[in-house]
């Protein structure tokens, strides 16, 4: 019985330590909106990511893209699901389960609005395998500078919810 509480235990403490972190708390803005220039630098700067065509080290790039509650949503779901493939299945940036060849990403447009003083909301339009795909992101003005609170596509309105919600086998 105390090995089964372990992995539990060792759950619930990933999730609340992200509750946890001053590091993500949102940083207090000068003024009464946030700095939508360097919000869309930030989302320039990940999707450039894609346009690489080496993607040697893209995962440890990207881990830093995410907040702390986000990331560690999706690395539970990779440990739930060492055996079998996790709920997420996919590149939730690209909104594909796989982005295929590197650097064929074509970025269309990113439009970025003010949500509140540390929160913004970013539409990326691009096309991945001559598809169209649109994500909308919701960040948030942290310490570190801006980060991707959440994710938002067609088919999944919230990455974040979906990860935390889902029943866990």
């Amino acid at each position: 019985m105390g090995l089964k509480f372990l992995p539990a235990a060792f759950s619930l403490a990933l999730l609340l330590a992200p509750a946890l972190s001053p590091a993500q708390t949102p940083v207090p803005a000068p003024a009464s909106t946030p700095d939508l220039a360097a919000a869309k630098t930030f989302v320039e700067q990940v999707y450039a990511d894609y346009a690489k065509p080496d993607w040697a080290g893209r995962s440890h790039r990207q881990a830093n893209f995410y907040t702390v509650p986000l990331y560690h949503a999706i690395l539970l779901d990779q440990r739930f699901h060492l055996e079998d493939t996790p709920r997420l299945d996919g590149d939730p940036l690209c909104d594909f389960q796989d982005p295929g060849d590197p650097g064929k990403l074509a970025l269309q447009s990113i439009a970025v609005t003010a949500a509140s003083p540390t929160t913004a909301r970013a539409t990326v339009a691009f096309l991945l395998a001559e598809a169209p795909h649109t994500v909308t992101l919701t960040l948030v003005r942290t310490p570190d500078g801006w980060r991707i609170a959440d994710v938002a596509t067609k088919a999944v309105p919230s990455l974040y919810r979906a990860s935390t919600t889902a029943k866990k086998p």
